[in-house]
């Protein structure tokens, strides 16, 4: 049979998975007198073995069904004797299936092993659906990561679940600190003005998916997606662009990623200890050592000399301040905690989990002038979740989750800072403290970080055919930011204290309902429901100067103090009709509309509409189909979501001054727009998904077009109106498009052996069509936002520096010459082969974004006890800045330019091409010449996992599992900078990205232990 079939035995618990607590559905259709055994046995994974508490075991012939419990074991009571077919299927694992014979009152024992399974067509999602769908039904793309993809990976936070598994999302590393964010991006860039980010949920609740206060010390940022635990997580599902989140509105033209957490299983309580223990490190910065024998100063900060430079390194001295280990780097501890447990009756049950955790970064930040430790970098972390589920009737089902966690950071001032430790170690002698970098980290700068999440769902299905759903929660994060200059710092002596306490709160209600029903043989679908959202934040930030000596501060114990306030709400929301039809559950047309009203919409625009619609075809269900092949489904979707402008946006405001004599008064802020709307992204997609070769090879494909209309750009006003800054305007237009596709094979199957490999690859091109008149928005770091041109003969015969190439090369004169979304545009040499001074002219270069992500991974298991993982992903297309190369070149302190100033200074400059002078010559080298391709690809995660023969355990313990495991370990890329993916403003909600005295990703290894009793 299908796995459809067990679904209709079992119920509704594939289809509504809160059923799950019921254990039993339908009854045994033999007569009382009948003699009857049992049949009993444990569902685990075929790849490593572990347990998969809640999987659905049936025998569809006699309608009895049941789910096994929270350790996987299941029992079927009352089976008649005889031979019968027992059905397992569980969400994410193919469907299998043995024939049992069944002795009068005896007990037969049969176990199953379910393999991962990438695409399934029986697969329930509910992301972007009115409620939980089959996968055949859905006409947009989607993933879904399960628990088995990630259980043995070395993960710390939800973005190393996703970074190289997820296709079509991007995860950047932004630096190297312990705490810092990263980037993620679903289907890259489709808005000027505002987030390209994801809205992410978790069990139906919305969270803050942004970075919180940005610090301009540290440059990097925490984001409270990284708090949730990631032992705590069953799964995860992405959905990428307009087509599919639609259903979600305003807001999430950027994709929405859905985490959902564990629950509790019928059975006596499951323990669950882990315990990892590791560290960090961090091998060889900047160029090769032969030319770089320092690591630009921090792996060695007091070099003596070696064969190639006796005496030392000119370019780095040795800095007094060094600690005694002789480099600013070390191993960082890293210890983490977690223990959980799960369990339950048939009407009520639990998953609680407790978390400990503190990680050091690589930084020795030695002692300090008092002979004190300074903090070390890195973080301390606890958190907890409770889940609880009970059914009060058979057609009721209610959760509560709820989840709290504390964080505390200590950050290395970094980045694009005058006192920022990199800075001043990789600029050698030219830095700003006369070559003592240590007095840099007296400066203390710390965040502390509480995340409340909390959430009821409850599920009502009156009839069979049909069902009511509601959601409601709310997310809190408080974020508290302390900067502290001592009193004697060497830049600032009388010291300054800040002080930044920040509150952001999210409130969700959902409902959603569907009626079904068959119309004239049609299976009929139709949705309901609606959402309000509520986004409240407040703020206080404070500051503190000129103390009159040392010790402890607050605020107050500066001679000038100064202070500011921040609260802001935001209130949306909308509702939504769905209607999917199906025929012969093969073919599937889903048609939709949801309409959404914002606070943040002019006072005159009304309401936005969205529509959507999708299909599904189920082609391998036809009879014409070759019946070897396998399962085959194409589909298409198209829909339309949004993104709101800022909340005073389209609101008329003045700014407070102090006029004459200190009196108050006010001036002319922002103009306002009664008409402001927000900006619409039309997409359509088309693609497949399938099984082939008896579901060894599992396979997707999808080409995506986005058109986001009304873009909101910030148009100059005109100076006499009396408002003389920008306002956000309904003029522009920029497109994306891409393909997407995604192989899995199973290249070995058998008891003794599993060998899997998947192959995944991803491209999004964006381009800028119209700015509303604007020619150019410039960014930041050379970053632009540029309109359609005409391509001159100029354009197109500029010199090719580096055989990269640049927008608009080789075009034909009068044709329209578009930008990528956005573009480094810089001086870049136009005669590098002369002999002579460099000519520049403006070039843009390429995007800033990677243009596409390929990824590999690799699981081989032994006995299913031994498991060998790997996650390998590249990027490229795009382009990224080196301010490290170029400022230390202006400097003359970069190691790949030591025979051009060496020429420099024995006056050799008219000797020099063009080309050198233009890459190293201090006196007229220029951003754009150290902007290069930063393709790269790296080695994210391998581990291997060790599951303990039980006859080695104790009775108290049911499985062991020792895993040692590794995390960023090698890195390929042509890129002359720090790092291809060194960010120096971290995660910070802006378009552009640029490489500036911040420290690369770190390595790590852990070795863990799991012990479930």
């Amino acid at each position: 049979m299908s796995p459809g079939s067990i679904c209709r035995v079992v119920g509704r618990t594939a289809l509504n998975p809160l059923l799950a607590a019921a254990l039993l559905i339908g009854t045994v259709h033999a007569s009382a007198t009948a003699q009857t055994g049992t049949v009993t046995g444990t569902v685990r994974s075929a790849t490593n073995g572990q347990p998969i508490p809640g999987a659905q075991v049936a025998i569809p012939e006699l309608n009895v069904g049941i789910l096994a419990n929270n350790v996987g074991r299941y029992l079927l009571n009352n089976v008649p004797a005889g031979t019968h077919t027992v059905e397992v299927q569980y969400i994410g694992y193919s469907a299998v299936s043995a024939e049992v014979t069944v002795t009068a009152g005896q007990a037969a024992v049969q176990d199953f092993d379910l393999r991962s399974e990438a695409i399934s067509l029986e697969g329930v999602v509910v992301t972007g659906t009115a409620g939980a769908a089959r996968r055949r039904e859905i006409g947009n793309s989607i993933s879904q990561l399960n628990e088995d993809a990630f259980q043995g990976a070395p993960v710390s936070n939800v973005a190393d679940i996703l970074q190289g598994r997820a296709l079509g999302t991007q995860v950047l590393n932004n630096g190297g600190q312990v705490g810092a964010g990263s980037t993620i991006k679903l289907r890259g860039n489709n808005s000027v003005s505002f987030s390209n980010s994801p809205l992410v949920y978790v069990d139906g609740v919305r969270i803050r998916e942004r970075g919180l206060v940005h610090s301009v010390e540290a440059n990097q940022q925490t984001n409270p997606f990284d708090d949730i635990n990631p032992a705590d997580i069953e799964r995860v599902e992405v959905i990428k662009g307009a087509a599919a989140t639609t259903l979600y509105g305003t807001e999430a033209a950027g994709g929405v990623i859905q985490i959902f957490t564990k629950r509790g299983v019928a059975g006596a309580p499951a323990w669950s200890l882990t315990v990892d223990q590791g560290l960090n490190t961090l091998g060889h910065i900047g160029p090769a050592p032969d030319v770089n024998p320092t690591g630009l100063g921090m792996n060695n900060c007091n070099f003596t000399g070696d064969g190639n430079f006796a005496g030392g390194d000119p370019q780095f001295p040795a800095d007094p301040s060094c600690p005694a280990s002789g480099t600013w780097l070390k191993d960082g501890y890293i210890q983490t905690y977690n223990l959980s447990v799960r369990g339950g009756a048939e009407r009520m049950n639990y998953f609680m989990s407790a978390r400990w955790g503190a990680e050091e970064g690589v930084f020795d930040t030695g002692i300090d002038g008092n002979g004190v430790a300074r903090p070390t970098q890195g973080q301390e972390s606890w958190n907890l979740r409770g889940n609880f589920s009970f059914a009060p009737a058979d057609d009721i089902d209610v959760r509560f989750n709820t989840f709290y966690s504390h964080r505390d950071v200590t950050w290395v001032p970094d980045g694009n800072n005058a006192e920022g430790l990199l800075l001043n170690v990789f600029r050698g002698g030219s830095d700003y403290t006369n070559d003592e970098d240590g007095k840099l980290l007296d400066m203390g700068v710390t965040n502390i970080n509480d995340h409340f999440t909390s959430g009821i769902n409850i599920i009502w299905n009156p009839t069979d055919n049909m069902n009511h759903r509601i959601n409601t929660g709310i997310d809190w994060v408080r974020h508290t930011y302390f900067e502290e200059r001592p009193w004697g710092y060497f830049y600032v002596q009388n010291g300054d204290r800040e002080t930044n306490e920040s509150t952001f709160r999210k409130l969700t209600l959902d409902y959603a309902g569907s009626w079904a029903r068959n119309v004239f043989g049609v299976a009929s679908q139709f949705s309901f429901g609606g959402q309000l959202y509520n986004d409240f934040v407040t703020g206080t930030l404070g500051f503190g100067r000129d103390f009159a000596g040392p010790g402890a501060k607050v605020l107050q114990s500066g001679a000038i103090t100064q202070a500011s306030e921040t609260n802001s709400t935001v209130t949306s929301g909308g509702f939504f009709v769905q209607e999917q039809l199906g025929l012969g559950d093969r073919m599937f047309l889903t048609l939709g509309v949801r309409v959404d009203g914002h606070s943040a919409f002019g006072r005159d625009f009304g309401l936005e509409t969205y529509p959507k619609a999708s299909f599904s075809y189920v082609v391998s269900d036809e009879d014409f189909f070759p019946a070897g092949f396998g399962t085959l489904k194409l589909r298409g979707a198209f829909g339309e979501s949004g993104k709101a402008p800022g909340l005073f946006d389209a609101t008329r405001t003045w700014a407070s001054v102090a006029g004459d004599n200190g009196r108050p008064g006010v001036t002319p802020d922002n103009l306002g727009n009664p008409d402001l709307g927000p900006e619409r992204t039309r997409e359509w997609e088309v693609g497949f998904e399938g099984t082939t070769l008896n579901d060894r090879i599992a396979f997707e494909y999808q080409y995506f077009d986005q058109n986001t209309f009304d873009a909101l750009i910030r148009v100059t006003q005109l100076p006499s109106g009396g408002f003389v800054g920008t306002q956000l305007e309904n003029v522009g237009q920029v497109t994306n498009s891409g393909h997407e596709a995604f192989i899995n094979a199973t290249l070995v199957a058998s008891n003794s052996i599993g060998w899997d490999v998947g192959l995944r690859l991803s491209t999004a091109r964006s381009r800028v069509v119209d700015l509303g008149g604007l020619e150019s928005i410039n960014l930041g770091w050379r970053n632009y936002v540029r309109a359609p041109v005409e391509c001159t003969t100029e354009m197109a015969n500029g010199a090719n520096f580096d055989g990269n190439g640049f927008v608009g090369m080789g075009c034909t004169p009068g044709e329209t010459v578009h930008f990528p979304l956005p573009a480094f545009c810089h001086d870049r040499v136009q005669n590098p082969d002369e002999v002579a001074a460099p000519r520049y002219d403006e070039q843009c270069l390429g995007p800033t974004t990677p243009t596409h992500t390929y990824g590999l991974s690799t699981t081989l298991t032994l006995g299913q006890r031994l498991t060998f993982d790997a996650v390998g992903e590249g990027m490229g297309g795009h382009w990224l800045s080196s301010g490290t190369a170029y400022q230390n070149t202006r400097r003359r302190v970069w190691p790949l330019c030591r025979s051009t100033f060496d020429a420099l200074a024995a006056g050799q400059r008219d000797q020099l091409t063009a080309r050198e002078r233009a890459l190293c010559d201090p006196s007229v080298v220029r951003y754009g010449m150290w902007t290069q391709p930063a393709d790269f690809f790296k080695l994210r995660s391998a581990s291997v996992s060790y599951r303990v023969p039980e006859t080695w355990l104790p009775n108290t313990i049911r499985a062991a599992t020792v895993r040692l495991q590794g995390r960023n370990l090698m890195t390929f890329t042509d890129f002359e900078g720090v790092d291809p993916e060194a960010f120096e403003d971290g995660s910070a909600e802006v378009l552009f990205r640029q490489e500036y005295y911040n420290l690369p990703p770190i390595r790590s290894f852990l070795l863990s232990v799991q012990v479930d009793f």
